[in-house]
C-alpha cells in the first residue's frame, strides 16, 4: 500500500497516556481498529482524525505517500 505510517501510531498513543486499557474502557477505537495501529496498518480517515486530535498533529506528520517503486526497493532490501 502507498500510504504507510511515519510513526509508531500505538507509541504515540501510550506517550500521550493512552494505553490499550483506556483505549477499550473509554471505546475511543473498535478492537480491530486498535490492531490494525498496533501493526501499523492503515486505519479509515475517523480513526486517524482521533489520534490526530489526541496528538494535537497533523496527517502529514503521521503518514506519508510512499510510491510502489520505492516501496518494492524497500521489500528487495529488507529480504537481502
Amino acid at each position: 500500500m502507498p500510504i504507510q505510517w511515519k510513526v509508531d501510531p500505538a507509541e504515540l498513543l501510550k506517550e500521550h497516556g493512552y494505553t490499550s486499557y483506556r483505549i477499550r474502557k473509554e471505546a475511543i477505537f473498535g478492537q480491530q481498529t486498535y490492531r490494525n495501529l498496533c501493526q501499523k496498518k492503515p486505519v479509515c480517515f475517523d480513526a486517524l482524525g482521533k489520534i490526530c486530535e489526541i496528538t494535537k498533529k497533523q496527517p502529514g506528520q503521521l503518514i506519508e505517500f510512499v510510491s510502489d517503486k520505492k516501496l518494492a526497493k524497500k521489500e528487495d532490501a529488507a529480504s537481502v
